[in-house]
């Protein structure tokens, strides 16, 4: 199972990019872990000024974090003529997981995107 939290991209449009929010492992408890996520542009469309500040995502403590950046595989897409805006990619969980790529996630712990990779879930068959 693979609970993400993730930034939509709004950063890469228009003319001027913005600040690249940051997403990384927040504060462990003895039974937990965390995703910290701060960074966010202020909300423009809004009668007031609004800032979302940073949130938390926590899950079980035998969970492993993994991170990437919410940026589209252009080459995989596109082609060789597509290029990606970062090393680490959407898709990199899918490639991480299923595929055994070691280097499809980014080792540093920061990104955009952010799941734990909780492996030894079992969910039962017609379990609500």
């Amino acid at each position: 199972m693979l609970p993400h939290l993730w930034f939509r991209n709004t950063w890469s449009w228009g003319k001027q990019s913005l600040p690249t929010p940051r997403i990384e492992e927040g504060p462990r408890g003895k039974d937990s872990i965390s995703l910290q996520a701060h960074g966010a542009a202020p909300l423009s469309n809004l009668l007031f000024p609004y800032d979302l500040g940073s949130y938390y995502l926590y899950g079980p403590s035998d969970g492993r974090a993994l991170f990437t950046d919410n940026e589209t595989n252009a080459e995989r897409i596109w082609g060789p003529q597509g290029k990606n805006r970062s090393r680490y990619v959407k898709d990199g969980f899918h490639r991480h997981v299923v595929n055994k790529e070691k280097d499809a996630v980014n080792p540093a712990g920061v990104g955009t995107k952010a799941c734990f990779h909780l492996a030894n879930v079992m969910v039962p068959a017609r379990a609500a």
